[in-house]
This record gives structure tokens, C-alpha cells and sequence, in this order.
């Protein structure tokens, strides 16, 4: 568990970040979008839905935050291939 020092750090380098962002012109949410963009390789078995996004957050780099009563019991058939983040997500 972090502690309050940590946890205000990571606060403080987020802040940052958005402030440098900024001033360069550049919106988070355009970022994103270029994340989404962006062509991986997935590989995730057929499983739980929560399981498989943590899958997919790790082999295409994108930070992905699901509630467990919007996830629920539900499950994916899998994905697998070359595509964009947004599609195996979509995918998924």
C-alpha cells in the first residue's frame, strides 16, 4: 500500500504532466484518442471480461479502469491478431 507521501506525488506528477500538456496545445483526451489508435498485437484467450481487459491493458500499453457492476459475470470468446487498440477493445 502506498503511503500519503507517495500517493501525493503520483498526484502532484499527474498534475504536471496535464499542465505541460497544455501548454503545449496538446489535450489529454487527444492523446488518448492516439492511444486507441495505436497497432498491437493481442493475444487473449477466451475468459472473464475483467480478466481479459487487464490482458489488454498490458500487451497494448493503454491504462484500461472497468467498474466490477458494469463488468460483472460477463465473459469474452477472445482476441486475437494485429488491430488497434480501440478495435480489441471493441473486440473484447
Amino acid at each position: 500500500m502506498r503511503s500519503a507521501l507517495q500517493r501525493g506525488l503520483v498526484v502532484f506528477c499527474s498534475l504536471l504532466e496535464i499542465c505541460v500538456y497544455a501548454a503545449a496545445g496538446i489535450s489529454p483526451a487527444a492523446l488518448a484518442e492516439d492511444a486507441l489508435d495505436k497497432v498491437v498485437t493481442v493475444d487473449i484467450p477466451a475468459q472473464p471480461l475483467t480478466s481479459a481487459l487487464t490482458l489488454l491493458s498490458t500487451q497494448s500499453g493503454i491504462q484500461i479502469l472497468t467498474s466490477p457492476g458494469l463488468v460483472g459475470e460477463r465473459k469474452t470468446d477472445g482476441i486475437h491478431g494485429r488491430m488497434s487498440s480501440r478495435d480489441a477493445l471493441s473486440g473484447c
